[in-house]
């Protein structure tokens, strides 16, 4: 059987969808501009040495010059790169012997000397690539944080329809006027009782005896009063365990799964009609409603012929009187007729 959804689940559906496109289109981006940075920060580092090496070799290019001109003005060469030492021009600037790596520094060979000028380059492209390294680590953080936050909205509404769907599915199975359980429960129940071959399973149903007067004489508001007092009564009468249902109109059921003590059932049902015969209150004043009901026990009939089993019941109780019990198979019980009082 189809099952119709209620607007807080289609607008929740249209929402989750909405929120999942969304996600797609964040995580593939962000999946794009992760692989696009990883390239750029290759190509960077490429460049960001390239940019070094240039830088290493002007540097050395002009320390040379400037030994060469302090030369021509009767400097030593050593004299001369002394005079660079001295003067904090080339950072961590030191003499080292001929042959010496000098690793990653920068150097300048001494004409008639074993020895040269080692110094730590200025490197340009290093420092101008971590400068910007906050707002790249910003920019990732960003869209990652953007990223949860669209993932943890999307949990949220799957949560909430599936809340949705609980609600909807409930209020499916519950009678609108009285809060019980409806027919589509009522018969999933028998279908349960059926499948699992629970024997021991007894089936009350109960029909009001004069509810029509009461619609006749106060109207359908005071009718659907009375309705909902007889749930509220049956209610109060139920065992643990029980399903007490409306089927529709002045129709209920109740079953039970103490079946097996018959006894306990008759005086179940006894009880019922005893509760169902005092007065009920409305606007207007009181009435007199009452009921009959018709009993089969699963055992006897098995689980597919229970209900019309409890009805052939109901309806031999009708016709014997008001506030009859009979049960299938047996004659109905007499019973003290209901009155209707104004």
């Amino acid at each position: 059987m189809s099952q119709k959804t209620g607007p807080a689940v289609r607008r929740a559906d249209r929402e989750a969808r909405l929120m999942t496109s969304m996600t797609r289109l964040v995580v593939g981006g962000l999946v794009s501009t992760l692989v696009v940075t990883a390239i750029l920060l290759l190509a960077s580092f490429q460049a960001v040495a390239t940019i070094d090496r240039e830088a290493m070799l002007a540097e050395q290019a002009r320390a040379a010059a400037a030994i060469r001109f302090m030369v021509v003005k009767g400097y030593s060469p050593e004299d001369a790169a002394h005079v660079l030492m001295e003067g904090g021009v080339l950072p961590g600037a030191e003499l080292l012997p001929a042959g010496t790596d000098p690793g990653d520094h920068a150097t300048v060979a001494l004409a008639g000397s074993d020895r040269i000028l080692a110094w730590e380059p200025r490197r340009i492209g290093s420092e101008t690539f971590a400068s910007v390294a906050p707002l790249r680590l910003l920019l990732v953080a960003g869209m990652l944080l953007l990223t949860g936050g669209i993932l943890y909205r999307v949990r949220a509404i799957g949560l909430s329809l599936e809340a949705s769907r609980a609600v909807e599915t409930a209020q499916a199975r519950r009678d609108p006027l009285t809060g019980l359980a409806n027919r589509l429960a009522f018969e999933e129940a028998i279908a349960e009782i059926e499948r699992e071959g629970k024997a021991a399973t007894a089936l009350l149903c109960i029909d009001l005896d004069a509810f029509k007067p009461v619609n006749d004489a106060f109207g359908h508001a005071a009718g659907d009063v009375v309705l909902q007092q007889v749930a509220q009564r049956l209610l109060g009468l139920a065992r643990s365990g029980d399903i007490v249902a409306r089927l529709g109109g002045d129709e209920f059921a109740i079953l039970s799964g103490d079946g097996a003590d018959r006894d306990a059932v008759r005086h179940y049902a006894q009880a019922i009609v005893r509760t169902l015969r005092s007065p009920f209150r409305i606007d207007s004043g009181r009435v007199d409603v009452g009921a009959s009901i018709g009993i089969a026990f699963a055992a006897d009939t098995g689980a597919s012929d229970l209900v019309e089993a409890a009805d052939r019941a109901l309806y031999a109780a009708k016709q014997s009187g008001r506030g009859q019990i009979a049960v299938a198979g047996e004659r109905p019980v007499a019973s003290e007729p209901a009155r209707r009082v104004a």
